[in-house]
């Protein structure tokens, strides 16, 4: 009887310690970034794509081992203030590695406290320079270029594509959007090629841009550019349209989103951005794109899916080759010296935490639909 008594004991002690010995053989993946409001397209596709990429790992059983990776998601909205404390609480639950977050300023806001706790970060789509370039976020890494760059297409856009003489710069007074204008700003400054007639700042979210439409038309410019996102964006190009002011709107990826066309209609036609080159002859983009066809019924968000896809691969073979997410700098420095295969072609981060060889492409609406018009 005392042998049963004790065989029951230790079998009811297994069974009590079994669900804490498997939660201690699960890794927890944050993601982090805008799953609702009026940007939620920015960030669905990532999330998407991590949802994918971790069911397929885990029904292939797991990383490092066996081990597998439990997603931890945090809805930011794009907005700072929402961004510390979905870092702040991805931290509090022991969250070391996250994808996101995906607007500039919300990652800006996340950054301090990623460092602070040394977590790993790797945002889709935040792309203001100074994010890696200052060096002050060693545990950021990103899956798409930067500001810079984009500022660089625009100006070429400015002088061989539309080729003006005077331009109106607008931004969205973000750290996206006035960083963006800034950059567009300063190098037609250095070429001296096209003078900028006007330089401000609007109310994002205002439901009548007509006082800055007026100043836009008084200046005389050919062109206007637009840093900031497509709601904004596509109001700039309606209310210009409706105005009868003819001339290109130029913006950054914050308006290459098929949104921006959905909601300028008619108007978006006169409309070029900058975005991320068209890989779509990659076997991987279009594994990735049915991939989502599978799991979800629906092709996936226009935005930053491939490069959400990208990052959570990155970050997959990082956990896999490091034995999990406790070691952050054997994460770092896998994501830094190992190639993976991705969408976007074969991805490895620089000292800074760029993704090698990724870059930007010029597009232009015609006919309802982006088209990329240089390499």
């Amino acid at each position: 009887m005392r042998k049963i008594k004790l065989l029951a004991f230790m079998c009811a002690m297994f069974m009590a310690a079994t669900p804490a010995a498997m939660a201690a053989e699960t890794i927890k993946l944050g993601v982090a970034g805008a799953h609702s409001g009026n940007l939620a397209g920015y960030g669905q596709g990532t999330l998407n794509a991590a949802h994918i990429l971790v069911d397929q790992v885990n029904a292939a059983g797991g990383v490092a081992g066996g081990k597998m990776i439990e997603i931890v998601q945090q809805d930011d909205q794009c907005k700072p203030e929402l961004a510390s404390t979905a870092a702040s609480r991805l931290i509090s639950e022991n969250v070391n590695l996250v994808i996101g977050h995906i607007c500039t300023g919300a990652t800006q806001a996340a950054l301090p406290l990623y460092t602070e706790s040394k977590v790993v970060a790797i945002s889709p789509s935040s792309t203001a320079p100074g994010l890696t370039q200052s060096g002050n976020n060693p545990t950021f890494f990103r899956t798409i270029a930067s500001d810079d760059d984009q500022a660089r297409i625009a100006v070429m856009c400015l002088e061989d594509v539309v080729k003006v003489k005077k331009v109106a710069i607008l931004h969205d007074k973000g750290e996206y959007g006035r960083g963006y204008a800034d950059f567009v700003q300063e190098f037609l400054k250095i070429n001296n090629k096209v003078e900028v007639v006007l330089f401000e700042g609007i109310t994002s979210g205002a439901a009548d841009f007509a006082p800055i439409i007026q100043k836009v038309r008084s200046s005389g410019a050919e062109a206007l550019v637009f840093g900031g996102y497509d709601p904004d964006g596509a109001k700039l190009a309606s209310q210009l349209q409706r105005r009868r002011i003819d001339i290109p709107l130029i913006g950054p990826d914050g308006l290459r989103v098929e949104s921006y066309i959905r909601l300028a209609g008619k108007a978006a036609e006169n409309t070029y951005a900058s975005g991320t080159r068209d890989v779509s002859n990659n076997p991987l983009y279009k594994k990735a794109m049915q991939d989502h066809m599978d799991k979800y019924g629906t092709p996936p968000p226009a935005q930053f899916y491939m490069q959400g896809y990208a990052a959570t691969q990155a970050a997959i073979n990082a956990i896999n080759k490091a034995g999990g997410t406790d070691d952050t700098a054997k994460i770092m420095e896998i994501l830094r010296t190992e190639y993976v295969d991705t969408p976007l072609g074969k991805v490895r981060f620089d000292s800074k935490g760029d993704a090698e060889g990724v870059g930007f492409a010029l597009f232009k609406v015609e006919n309802g639909k982006f088209v990329q018009i240089s390499e």
